[in-house]
């Protein structure tokens, strides 16, 4: 079974190493700034991490699998779904908003108002005559037990309660002080208003059953859920990148970068070529043989021989890079240029000399370059 090994050059690991180092400098700068949004963002917004906010209670939703959206523009509303209002607003409803919600609701549309300060929305439903103020710590319970209040015992109300008069509204949670959430039907759609936010703001839907409570508020059979984000203050105009979050724009970055780093780690290196380096393509042997003859009726032995051995060294690099490995893989070779270089170096031969170091480095020759010519 044969071994995988990976290797991974310096480039490589530079890339990858940067990548690391981007994606981490990136997440604090994405945390930086998601901070600094939070500060700015409206208190009852459903990205608002203040404590009165509502992110809780939209990621808690999202997790149900339940898919609820923002509404970010007011032209038109969406059928068939629950539309979340939390004010106070940063950018109250007007007049034609206000008649806008009223038509969708007669339509079939369902409104969650939250807080008792709803900046006029809900004007057309006959809102309740007056409010009043309980102690914070105070807790209610359900009206109708078992119905629309199901799994739910008590909720930690906060301190708005509504005093509700003659009229079409109907108590669903209440205490002593008064009721803390009521309804109504209007043509085919419905209200529900919450008088305080606590029992589902991020700090108030873990106490006691608010959790539930919030999942009722929000969930209708067959029914879209919307967070009102429109009067928040987010519009339209907020880009798609800005909605992703810092969570999903650094997951983003990381993908970007991790493909880029494979792209670089797979293509070719960086940088300009190498440049081959030219080998001096070797004599024939008829050349050799010629030069070597040349040479011997000149009586030039050692010169003879070291252009047989400038042969065998050609030989050696062509196959195996460089004189040294050539040397240490042919033993054969060493041992022939070792011994026409001692023969050089001492200057006089005799012919037989000449003729079997010539013959060694010939034969060297041939086996390096796997001939037997």
């Amino acid at each position: 079974m044969r071994r995988l090994r990976l290797r991974i050059d310096r480039t490589t690991a530079f890339i990858a190493v940067g990548a690391i180092v981007l994606g981490i400098v990136y997440m604090g700068i994405a945390t930086w700034v998601e901070a600094q949004f939070a500060d700015t963002v409206p208190s009852t917004s459903s990205l608002s991490t203040s404590s009165v906010g509502l992110k809780v209670w939209h990621d808690y939703l999202d997790r149900l699998g339940m898919g609820p959206r923002l509404l970010t523009q007011f032209d038109s509303l969406p059928a068939s779904s629950t539309i979340i209002f939390a004010g106070s607003f940063e950018n109250p409803p007007t007049e034609q908003d206000a008649a806008r919600v009223e038509k969708w609701v007669r339509g079939g549309g369902r409104a969650v108002l939250v807080g008792l300060d709803d900046a006029g929305l809900s004007g057309p439903f006959d809102p309740p005559g007056g409010n009043v103020a309980a102690a914070e710590t105070s807790t209610v319970s359900p009206c109708f037990p078992g119905a629309y209040a199901h799994d739910v015992s008590s909720i930690a109300a906060g301190s708005g309660r509504f005093d509700l008069g003659q009229g079409a509204w109907v108590s669903l949670y209440q205490d002593a002080d008064g009721s803390s959430v009521i309804s109504r039907t209007y043509g085919r759609g419905s209200i529900v208003w919450l008088a305080d936010v606590t029992p589902v703001s991020n700090n108030g839907i873990g106490l006691r059953d608010g959790a539930r409570l919030a999942v009722q508020l929000a969930n209708a059979a067959g029914y879209a859920i919307y967070f009102d984000e429109y009067h928040h203050g987010l519009t339209n105009t907020v880009t798609a990148w800005q909605l992703l979050g810092s969570g999903g724009r650094a997951a983003l970055v990381l993908l970007v970068a991790a493909v880029l780093v494979l792209v670089l780690a797979r293509g070719r290196r960086l940088g300009p070529p190498i440049p081959v380096s030219e080998i001096p393509a070797a004599r024939g042997g008829a050349c050799i043989a010629q030069l070597a003859e040349l040479f011997r009726t000149a009586g030039a032995r050692p010169e003879s021989l070291a252009r047989i051995e400038e042969g065998l060294v050609h030989s050696l690099v062509r196959r195996y890079g460089d004189r040294a490995s050539g040397l240490a893989h042919q033993p054969v070779a060493a041992r022939a240029i070792e011994e026409a270089s001692a023969l050089r170096a001492r200057g006089a031969m005799t012919k037989d000399e000449f003729v079997a170091a010539a013959r060694h480095l010939r034969a060297a020759r041939k086996e390096v370059e796997g001939t037997d010519g």
